[in-house]
């Protein structure tokens, strides 16, 4: 199963400042929007009961938003870091192509890692380090 990235240009659309604050609470310091853990939290309760059966391939970024938030799309990707989103997209293709061999092989312990990874690349903070 092969998943692309669905919408690679940007929507030209007309957000509310309401919208825009509700938007910007998802970042809170972060490179991408945090709403994103959405799109597979859910898996790992899945592996922690053992139903691999229920665990699926995981939306790339942007398409979750487009899906989801249409209004809210072009301001989403204009405010996600470009370096995080290629290294969060990689990392979900990665698991992507490799889920049906881990489910197979019940390679539970590496679907969470892959898990964890795509989680930490999804809340990686923007904060620069204080020297």
């Amino acid at each position: 199963m092969e998943f692309k990235l669905i919408a690679t240009t940007i929507i030209d659309t007309r957000l509310t400042e309401t919208e825009k604050d509700t938007v910007d609470r998802f970042f809170l310091e972060k490179k991408l929007n945090e709403d994103y853990v959405n799109a597979f939290a859910i898996f790992f309760y899945y592996v922690e009961l053992k139903e691999l059966d229920k665990v699926q391939p995981i939306e790339l970024y942007a398409n979750y938003f487009l899906k989801r938030y249409h209004n809210e799309y072009s301001y989403v990707m204009k405010k996600s870091d470009p370096t995080a989103l290629d290294k969060l997209n990689a990392c979900v293709s990665k698991y992507n192509f490799d889920l049906e061999k881990m489910k197979i092989n019940q390679d539970f312990e590496r679907i969470l890692k892959r898990l964890n990874q795509i989680l930490c690349l999804t809340r990686t903070s923007a904060r620069r380090p204080v020297s």
